[in-house]
């Protein structure tokens, strides 16, 4: 039997001793894991680490806010270099870009200094365990999968909804119909082909990263001298008759692969944009053809390059 009088403490003010002090059971991530992740998957997966950390202090709240902050910047991020490659949206400089999202990259770090820098010393001072780093970096690299799915989904939900086009596939389009030649650039491609290859109009559109940005229409038909000499005043007309204010207008005389063409430009405007447009006409022993290339102001001169290759490339038969 047990002597009662060995369960009470010789001191009773002194605590029984366990042999040493209990260390925190939870884990919590290092400042250090904490900038790998964001470094190597976005700031998103910063946050998703602070988030874990805070809720493991017992601060949920804190943990939802770090989240949605830290996918509010990787968002930011992801739209503003989406920004630089689209074209009707192009003006925003690449340098800018890339110190924002460096800026918002340097501030989660920080952040996360500032805000737990403290709480994990003391957790580890305290005897806490803490992840390691390649743990941090592993979930940093998951993050920006996700990121990257995340993406390629929403982009494949426009493309199911017809806002894209995702047919990047460059095309040598050499015959409407034989021997008629043209050569497209890189970015250009034939959005239909009719059925009747000998009196049609062939829609060829200018893709970006899968958004439209300029357009040629090429039209084969019968030959027609009074068509080469009346084009331009036609596609006047059409434009007019189409409700568009024209602002200005000029036709000139050329030559496509040595024979005589009609070349014109003008710029109206189109709903609530202003559109230019530049135009030729050409014919060959048996064929005329014609070439209208259309674009927003912003994208016209981008594209007005690639189109004159198109021009040069004409071979009317």
């Amino acid at each position: 039997m047990t002597d009662p009088r060995f369960d009470v403490p010789a001191f009773p003010d002194a605590p029984v001793a366990s042999g040493a002090a209990t260390a925190p059971s939870a884990r919590l991530f290092s400042m250090a894991g904490v900038g790998w992740a964001s470094f190597l998957g976005s700031p998103l997966a910063g946050g998703i680490l602070l988030a874990a950390n805070a809720r493991r202090l017992g601060n949920r709240a804190l943990a939802q806010r770090q989240i949605l902050a830290t996918a509010l910047v990787t968002l930011v991020s992801v739209l503003l270099y989406a920004a630089t490659e689209l074209p009707e949206t192009a003006a925003v400089p690449h340098a800018l870009v890339h110190v924002v999202v460096i800026a918002g990259l340097a501030g989660t770090i920080v952040y996360a200094r500032h805000a737990q820098g403290a709480a994990v010393a003391a957790h580890r001072i305290a005897g806490g365990a803490l992840y390691s780093n390649w743990r941090a970096a592993g979930i940093g690299l998951l993050t920006l999968l996700g990121v990257w799915l995340s993406i390629a989904s929403a982009l494949v939900a426009l493309g199911v909804a017809g806002v894209l086009n995702f047919d990047n596939d460059l095309r040598l389009v050499r015959d409407y119909p034989p021997p008629a030649e043209l050569r497209l650039p890189a970015g250009w491609r034939v959005a239909n082909r009719p059925q009747d290859p000998g009196d049609a109009t062939y829609r060829i559109r200018r893709f970006r990263y899968g958004l439209m940005s300029a357009g040629i229409e090429f039209v084969i038909g019968d030959k027609s001298d009074d068509t080469l000499s009346s084009f331009c005043e036609g596609m006047l007309d059409a434009v007019k008759e189409g409700g568009s204010e024209i602002e200005w207008s000029h036709a000139a005389s050329g030559t496509v692969a040595g024979r005589p063409a009609r070349m014109c430009e003008h710029k109206g405007a189109l709903g609530d944009g202003i559109v230019h447009q530049a135009s030729v006409l050409t014919s060959g022993n048996t064929k005329t053809c014609a070439l209208v290339y259309t674009a927003r102001e912003e994208n016209y001169a981008r594209y007005l390059p690639e189109f004159a290759q198109v021009r040069d490339s004409l071979r009317c038969p």
